[in-house]
């Protein structure tokens, strides 16, 4: 969430290591980079854990809301059973 949240150099490059290898098979660094550049929202005021849901398969989906421009948008984190994220959605 940071990297979405946070325009500082280098926050995008160093989320990308916390990414799933399957998932940095599908997407290079730099197409990650470049996703996430294009989100990055401006102005937040608050990014909240709301929750978090724990799946049989051991990972867990954890639920976000960001503040940002007057606006509220939530995304899902899927964390697999090593802490590595699988997607954000």
């Amino acid at each position: 969430m940071a990297a979405i949240a946070d325009k500082s150099p280098g926050v995008a490059q160093r989320a990308y290591q916390c990414m799933d290898p399957s998932f940095q098979e599908r997407v290079p660094e730099q197409t990650f980079v470049q996703q996430i550049d294009s989100q990055t929202l401006t102005s937040v005021n608050n990014v909240a854990r709301v929750g978090d849901y724990q799946t049989q398969g051991g990972g867990s989906m954890v639920y976000y809301a960001v503040d940002s421009n007057g606006q509220s948008v939530g995304y899902i984190v899927y964390v697999g059973q090593d802490g590595k994220v699988l997607k954000i959605e």
